[in-house]
């Protein structure tokens, strides 16, 4: 997405990501918020959460 200045961390901390919530890789959050989980989301899911 054009114009969306984003930084990208990779966690490997099993103790961070459990924090999370997140029970199984991949995750991903964004602003602190879980939005995908088990599985990679498409390009349009991520341009989708990076606008709201």
């Amino acid at each position: 997405m054009a114009g969306v200045e984003v930084e990208v961390v990779k966690v490997t901390d099993y103790g961070a990501i459990m924090a999370y919530g997140v029970m199984s890789t991949p995750g991903l959050v964004i602003d602190g918020k879980v939005v995908s989980y088990g599985r990679i989301p498409s390009a349009g899911d991520i341009a989708l959460w990076l606008s709201e």
